[in-house]
């Protein structure tokens, strides 16, 4: 067992593989028992994994497997459905579809479970160290990188500020249109007043004429009238 983990990984697939191929060619008893050897060879690897080398029936390592938590009850209720399947095949020539579909089934899903454990494993067998130094010089790299977005962004505030408190030059404040005023009240009052003022002179002017004129044809109506009327002296 001493090869390595992607040989004994690819050994397993082979023989789920083998065991598929056996039951669409018809050969009930000999998929049952490619499953039962798979089997062993995966309890097996489990066993080394766990520590527990010593030499015993596959019957009973299992059981020392689910004693040691290497393994639930699920998967030891499996392992031993698909031994005593793999047994009955050896031994007395069983060549059922239906057991030889449940052992492959059976297999499958645990062969998947191994996998998602094996994973789980060599996660957790990282040195803790390499972890703590990554993190570290992670950390380090993430600090050194916002150095100079504060930076950054220090001096672009400083420069906003700057503009803020800058003072607008004659050149912008030509460049800025003026803002036209709409044609309000008020300066239409403004056109208005002078012309009024205009037609009340005009007025004025034509109620005082008409006075002067009748006060001096008045005048001379009264002269003349006076100078007809002088007495004429008296015949002698």
């Amino acid at each position: 067992m001493g090869t390595n983990a992607n040989d004994n990984w690819l050994r397993i697939k082979q023989g789920v593989k083998e065991a598929e191929q056996l039951i669409a060619k018809k050969s009930y008893s000999l998929s049952m028992i490619k499953s039962r050897q798979t089997l062993e060879f995966m309890v097996a690897l489990l066993a080394e994994r766990s520590g527990l080398t010593e030499p015993v029936d596959l019957k009973e390592q299992i059981e020392r497997l689910y004693q040691s938590l290497v393994i639930d009850k699920s998967s030891r209720d499996n392992y031993q459905e698909i031994r005593r399947i793999g047994n009955k095949a050896v031994h007395e020539g069983d060549d059922t579809p239906a057991n030889a579909n449940k052992a492959y089934h059976m297999l499958s899903q645990e062969v998947w479970r191994f996998a998602q454990d094996s994973r789980n494993t060599s996660k957790a067998a990282r040195p803790v160290q390499n972890t703590r130094s990554a993190s570290g010089s992670s950390n380090s790299r993430q600090t050194q990188a916002a150095r100079p977005a504060q930076r950054t962004r220090q001096t672009q505030g400083s420069s906003r500020q700057t503009q803020g408190t800058r003072r607008p030059t004659a050149a912008s404040r030509r460049r800025q249109p003026q803002r036209r005023r709409g044609f309000t009240l008020y300066d239409l009052l403004k056109l208005l007043i002078p012309i009024l003022c205009i037609i009340l002179l005009f007025f004025v002017i034509k109620l005082v004429k008409p006075g002067k004129d009748t006060k001096e044809t008045t005048q001379a109506v009264t002269t003349t009238e006076a100078v007809t009327e002088a007495p004429t002296a008296p015949e002698p």
